[in-house]
Order: C-alpha cells, then sequence, then structure tokens
C-alpha cells in the first residue's frame, strides 16, 4: 500500500489528501451542514418567517449594499464561512452576491474563532476586548460603506421574498428536497475541492508553506511588532481557519505573547485571507478575477488594520 512518504503519497493519503481529508470534509461536514442549511432555510421560507424577517431587515441591509436575502447566509458565516458562501446561491443579484462573498470572506469570524474570541475575553481583561470589538465593527462598517459606494448599482431586489401568511411546512418533502440539494452540491463541489487539494497538498509535501512561514517572520517582527510566531498562525489560517485558532490557543497558552500582541494577532487572524475551503467555494461561485480580489483585498485589509491596532496598543 501506497504510504505519505512519497508525493503521490502524500497528495491521496496526506493531511490533504484526495482520500482523506476531501472525503471527510465533504461528506462528514460539509453535506450535512449544507443539507441542514438548506432544510431550516426552506422550513423559514415555507413558513413565511424568512419572509417578514428578511423583508423588515430590507432598510437597515441596504445602506450595506445587502438586502434580506443575505441575512441568513451572514449570520451562518459565523458557524461556518464556507458554508456560507455555499448558501449565498440564494442571492440573486450579482453586486448583493460579491458585496455579502467579500464581507464573509473578510470580516465573519467562523465558529473555531468565535470560541478563541469568547475564551480570549476572559483572559486579557476588558478593555483589550473592546478594542477588538471596536476594530472589526469599525472595518466592517467602512469595507460595507466602500464596497457599497463603488461597486455600480444594477437592478436590485428589494422584497426578496413574497409574504404570505405563517403556516406549519411540510417537513417530509423539505428534508427529502435538501438531501437531494445537498447530493447535488456536493457533485459540484467535489472536482475543484479537489484539484484544490492536490495543490495544496504538493505545496505543503515540498515544505513551502514552512518556508513561507519563515519567509514572513522578519515582516510580522518588524512591521507587525508581534513575535516570529505569529506567521505560523496566519499560515496555518490559509490553510485551514480552525488550524489556526488551535494554533493561537496554543500561543495563549504557552505565554509567548503579550495581552496586546494577541488582540493585534486576533484581529488581523480574524480580516485574514479565507481558508483553502473557502477559496474553493468562492472561485465555485464568482469568476476569477472577483474571487482574487477578494483573496487579495483580505489580505491587504488584515496587514493594513492590524498595522493601526500595532500602533495603537503595542
Amino acid at each position: 500500500m501506497m504510504n505519505a512518504d512519497t508525493l503521490i503519497g502524500y497528495i491521496l493519503f496526506g493531511d490533504f489528501g484526495i482520500l482523506t481529508m476531501t472525503p471527510g470534509f465533504l461528506l462528514g461536514m460539509l453535506f450535512p451542514i449544507i443539507t441542514i442549511f438548506y432544510f431550516f432555510s426552506t422550513c423559514l421560507e415555507e413558513s413565511g418567517i424568512f419572509a417578514k424577517l428578511g423583508n423588515k431587515c430590507n432598510n437597515a441591509l441596504s445602506r450595506f449594499g445587502l438586502s434580506g436575502c443575505s441575512l441568513f447566509p451572514m449570520l451562518m458565516g459565523f458557524g461556518c464561512v464556507t458554508v456560507a458562501l455555499a448558501s449565498l446561491t440564494t442571492v440573486k443579484n450579482k453586486r448583493e452576491k460579491f458585496i455579502a462573498s467579500a464581507l464573509l470572506c473578510i470580516l465573519v469570524p467562523c465558529s473555531a474563532q468565535v470560541a478563541i474570541i469568547i475564551a480570549l475575553a476572559f483572559l486579557i481583561g476588558l478593555k483589550y476586548f473592546l478594542f477588538y470589538i471596536f476594530m472589526i465593527a469599525a472595518t466592517f462598517l467602512v469595507l460595507s460603506i466602500v464596497l457599497n459606494a463603488l461597486i455600480p448599482r444594477g437592478r436590485r431586489q428589494i422584497d426578496c421574498f413574497h409574504e404570505r401568511k405563517l403556516k406549519l411546512p411540510e417537513f417530509g418533502l423539505i428534508l427529502k428536497s435538501s438531501v437531494i440539494g445537498g447530493i447535488s452540491f456536493i457533485k459540484e463541489a467535489a472536482i475543484p475541492f479537489m484539484a484544490g487539494s492536490v495543490i495544496v497538498s504538493i505545496l505543503n509535501f515540498l515544505n513551502c508553506f514552512a518556508a513561507l512561514s519563515v519567509w514572513l517572520s522578519p515582516f510580522t517582527e518588524g512591521f507587525l511588532h508581534l513575535p516570529k510566531e505569529a506567521a505560523s498562525l496566519f499560515i496555518l489560517s490559509i490553510m485551514k481557519r480552525d488550524l489556526g485558532a488551535a494554533g493561537f490557543l496554543a500561543v495563549i497558552q504557552s505565554g509567548t505573547f503579550s495581552s496586546a500582541q494577541l488582540v493585534v494577532c486576533l484581529i488581523i487572524m480574524t480580516l485574514f485571507v479565507p481558508c483553502f475551503a473557502s477559496v474553493v467555494i468562492l472561485l465555485k461561485q464568482e469568476k476569477l478575477p472577483a474571487a482574487v480580489s477578494i483573496w487579495a483585498g483580505s489580505f491587504i485589509i488584515s496587514m493594513v488594520v492590524g498595522k493601526l491596532a500595532s500602533l495603537l496598543i503595542l
């Protein structure tokens, strides 16, 4: 049997292998979450709750280039940004979909990061925690307003849903259609996800990520005034955000970072580039230039805001 010591073996059976991580992520994580999302979103839509809630939020969300259609996917991002991006198929307006994708990729922390944020709130003190909330909220407001102002306006669907009387949905039929929808999504996502898995496996096997971490160390120390270990956390976040969150938890326990440095690092990791799985979904749903602009924009914004934060509290 081929082992993971060779390049082909690592592509197949390694940490990001197409026979290890890919089926585990697609079938073990993405499929059930997507199916559950379809089920609950359809239940909310069929019951009439979604229509009332979404349409009531239109005016508030319109200031950020969004509508009620984006409300549920944006909330889903706090669970998993990858799944939230996938759920944006319900948003038909291309302009709104791009803005929502950008905000999700750049500003919304996934569940692993939310857990770290909550844990950190008890460790660093109230003032640092409030500083983190302020920086993320301010970035959200500025970015959403800028995107809404700069992206050309086309037709905008104000009323996402037709108002209807509240009723009890048919759960059996909805469950069946949700499973079919989940299977269809996995079929479409499998090939691009496997292609991305091969690329990441090759780069990791050739120690490109380790070399990049060493290369970034002077930048994190000189520009951001963070310990060199921060570079490794950023690299882990590129591959998978929960890996970066796990590494950040280890850093907290090691005592390498001061409280102020922890806050700056967490701000950067929250705003940092979307993880590998999110990039795959982003490429699937957006054209290549749009996906690249979101990825590059997230990197630039995370560094600029991180530098500003370091100047303010370090």
